[in-house]
């Protein structure tokens, strides 16, 4: 399986005999998305990278950091600060 490095919602099945010429590929789903906002006059968001979707040392999977997240943003507060005149 190969994922995109800039969004990892696109992810792609790939057959063992594509892996190595799909590898470092621009992703498809972010080429298309990319043509459609400059067709429409908007910047470009940019195109991501097609990378195998394995953990590397040093990296956090998405959904640790979703969890992350949410915790902290459902933690009960404990001090609020109000300043100003």
């Amino acid at each position: 399986m190969l994922v995109c490095k800039r969004r990892s919602i696109h992810t792609f099945q790939v057959a063992p005999e594509d892996f190595q010429t799909r590898v470092m590929s621009l992703c498809p789903n972010c080429e298309t998305v990319d043509k459609e906002r400059v067709q429409m006059g908007k910047r470009s968001h940019g195109v991501g990278v097609l990378l195998p979707k394995i953990l590397l040392y040093g990296d956090w999977p998405e959904s640790v950091i979703g969890d992350r997240l949410l915790n902290e943003l459902f933690q009960k507060v404990g001090r609020s600060y109000y300043s100003g005149d």
